[in-house]
């Protein structure tokens, strides 16, 4: 039987979210997916992953929407999967120009991604929907109060990964954050189990699935290890807030287990820097989302995850040669 064919145009392809994806679109055998991936540097290894590669500008740069729209009119691309934060809102608000194009961008609306890159505006999100969340300042009311420390600091618009996210021990601590950070948001400093639930939604906003799973260990913001956990409550909340938003496609949402109680700190609408370990847990989201473009009924029942199943991630090397042949480890030729 001829596997249907379709087009995936994957931004951001230097980092572990998209080679995440590109995984997870190698792990099916249903469809036949050609990858197109883009990134602003070429020296990166989602070029050599992928079937074409292209040196993109940055979303700060004016020339990025009109090089990417050139990119899916020439390689006649279906899906589109942004992949970086600071692309989001430009995308976001395209959306048109790349339906006319016949592709579909895997992205919610600018309403809901104004509400996730900012953060003041998610947690009045969480207050809306009656959910716990950190106690939160503006530099203004920062200045006004006299805070508990330890605190958290964080930028409050694009926040990425642990970029300028530091704790803050002491008011000598504050001051110094305080000039070195724009448009900050200062937080208590939650000690509990930190948690990443990976979403999925369908092009409507309806929610399809989640999978939690606890960061047990992190590096520069990425969770390097983790164990796949079951909470049907947990799945109720963040079902709650993808819905409301609603997310389109792919979220993760993160937030704290402090004795029985979750509270919630972000939601990111892309899919998840680990995606890779939800795929082998069970949510294969490339996959479900190329059966709902497909037009294919995702029966959520029949999704059965590994509760318990923990990931210890590492370091696989891509080498290429003076030709720009890639190679992996092992030396075995990944494409001509």
């Amino acid at each position: 039987m001829k596997k249907t064919s379709v087009t995936i145009c994957i931004t951001g392809a230097g980092t572990a979210t998209a080679l995440s994806v590109i995984k997870g679109i190698r792990q099916q055998n249903e469809f036949a997916v050609r990858v197109v991936a883009c990134d602003h540097n070429d020296n990166v290894s989602g070029h050599y992953m992928s079937d074409v590669f292209y040196k993109i500008p940055t979303a700060t740069k004016p020339t990025f929407l009109k090089a990417l729209l050139h990119i899916v009119k020439k390689e006649h691309v279906q899906l589109l999967i942004p992949i970086v934060d600071y692309e989001f809102e430009t995308i976001a608000a395209a959306k048109a120009q790349f339906t006319k194009l016949g592709c579909t961008v895997i992205l919610s609306d600018l309403p809901a991604i104004k509400i996730c890159i900012d953060k003041f505006k998610t947690m009045r999100l969480f207050d809306s929907l009656g959910l716990p969340r950190p106690k939160s300042y503006s530099l203004r009311e920062v200045k006004k109060i006299h805070p508990s420390y330890p605190l958290f600091i964080k930028p409050s618009l694009f926040g990425r990964a642990t970029i300028d996210a530091y704790k803050i021990a002491d008011k000598t601590d504050l001051q110094y954050y305080l000039k070195k950070i724009p448009h900050p948001i200062i937080q208590e400093f939650i000690v509990g189990h930190e948690i990443t639930i990976d979403v999925l939604n369908d092009f409507k906003g309806k929610f399809v699935n989640a999978l939690a799973r606890e960061r047990i260990e992190t590096k520069s913001g990425l969770s390097i290890k983790g164990v796949v956990l079951n909470d049907p409550h947990l799945t109720a909340s963040v079902k709650h807030i993808s819905e409301s938003l609603p997310i389109i496609g792919p979220a993760n949402i993160q937030c704290f287990k402090r004795g029985k109680q979750y509270i919630f700190s972000e939601v990111n609408p892309r899919f998840s820097g680990a995606h890779a370990f939800s795929i082998a847990a069970g949510l294969n989201s490339i996959h479900l989302l190329l059966k709902l473009y497909t037009g294919q009924t995702v029966k959520t029942n029949a999704l059965h995850f590994k509760t318990g199943l923990r990931v210890i991630r590492y370091w696989e090397e891509i080498f290429v040669d003076t030709k720009n042949r890639p190679y992996q480890a092992g030396y075995t030729l990944i494409k001509e």
